[in-house]
């Protein structure tokens, strides 16, 4: 693999097609990777694998933690590559390498991105611990407790506001990272501390996305919990954008609903369009006043009624609620939940180890 810059020549005549990947196959190679799980549920429009780097050793083979195990897995998306490629890579080769760039602990860092086999594939770093969608099903759906919900909200809106500062030199919206390719509770990762991490930083040219940074941006739309209007109708997204996804995944998180769910898709879309939504307080009676208030400004249609920044909402949440208390609530949350699913993941993960020794041994 390599940079796009590298994988455009690559590309294009003669190359195979993607191959289909079942779960019979794996482990197997793809590329520079060996992977050894499709992830099933994640809400995106491209294939989601865990792996590793083909032929580097396990250095976790002796860890005890999941932790220290997973930190030589990777994610790897994998998804058709656009009819029109030259849009795309002329934009996608600056997207890369600002998405390189950034260094934040609770972002999944983009290892590299390219073609292979005339199919987009995206590496990133692996996030131990459980989505946001596991969470709110786990917990049957009812909502999470305002203060989690609103604490979840707050570390959100601590890494757009990283990500929105790092915007490149000519002001292109690279740094909109929920707005342009959506945001997914799958795509939101928990750990068992209570620590928030984004596993998928919305590489919308990466995901089969629009080459534009206007307009509607594809089919994960139906599927995002969040998406600002102003993309479904085709109009200039900025930073606001992604204030109207954390202020939905807000609403989401405290009732335990979509906030946009139609009858039909047509009507889903509609509703999000218009930002056609209730106020929390209607299927969540204890929620306070003015975090509804908050969430319900971050919803706005109009862009010039949300809050100004990620800076400006996350210091209206952080107002609201005790930092130290909701993350402990969080972990404890998260440990009566899935404490025996780490067990299991730790077990997987070892199994792993041996197929990825297996396949060495069998390449030599």
């Amino acid at each position: 693999m390599g940079t796009i810059g590298t994988w455009l020549r690559r590309v294009g005549r003669g190359a195979p097609e993607a191959r289909e990947i079942g779960p019979s196959d794996l482990p197997c190679r793809l590329g520079d990777y060996l992977l050894f799980k499709r992830l099933m549920g994640h809400m995106s429009a491209s294939e989601v694998f865990v792996g590793k780097r083909w032929g580097t050793p396990w250095n976790a083979a002796a860890a005890s933690s999941l932790e220290d195990i997973s930190k030589d897995l990777v994610i790897i998306r994998r998804g058709r590559l656009p009819a029109d490629s030259e849009p795309f890579f002329s934009r996608s080769l600056s997207e890369d390498n600002f998405y390189k760039a950034l260094d934040h602990p609770q972002f999944c860092r983009l290892i590299e991105a390219g073609i292979f086999e005339n199919a987009v594939l995206v590496a990133t770093e692996y996030a131990a611990g459980e989505s946001l969608a596991d969470l709110l099903r786990s917990s049957r759906r009812t909502g999470l407790p305002w203060e989690v919900a609103a604490f979840i909200a707050h570390e959100l809106c601590a890494i757009l506001e990283y990500a929105h500062a790092k915007q490149d030199a000519d002001e292109n919206n690279w740094g909109l990272v929920l707005s342009r390719g959506g945001l997914s509770l799958f795509d939101v990762f928990i750990d068992h501390l209570g620590g928030i991490r984004i596993a998928d930083v919305g590489l919308a040219s990466l995901n089969m996305m629009s080459p534009e940074p206007t307009g509607f941006c594809g089919p994960k739309v139906l599927l995002v919990s969040a998406f600002s209007p102003e993309a479904i109708q085709g109009k200039v997204v900025d930073s606001r954008g992604d204030i109207f996804c954390v202020g939905a995944v807000a609403w989401e998180l405290v009732t335990g609903e979509m906030p946009f769910r139609g009858d039909t898709e047509f009507e889903s879309l509609e509703k999000l369009a218009q930002a056609t939504v209730e106020s929390p307080s209607a299927r969540c009676p204890d929620i306070p006043k003015a975090l509804e208030i908050t969430i319900m400004k971050a919803m706005s249609k109009a862009p010039n009624e949300r809050h100004e920044s990620a800076s400006d909402l996350k210091r209206n949440l952080g107002a609201l609620i005790d930092r130290n208390r909701a993350r402990r609530q969080l972990a404890e949350l998260m440990h009566s939940l899935f404490s025996e699913d780490r067990e299991q993941s730790q077990a997987e993960m070892r199994r792993w180890i041996a197929q990825a020794s297996e396949v060495g041994a069998a390449r030599d």
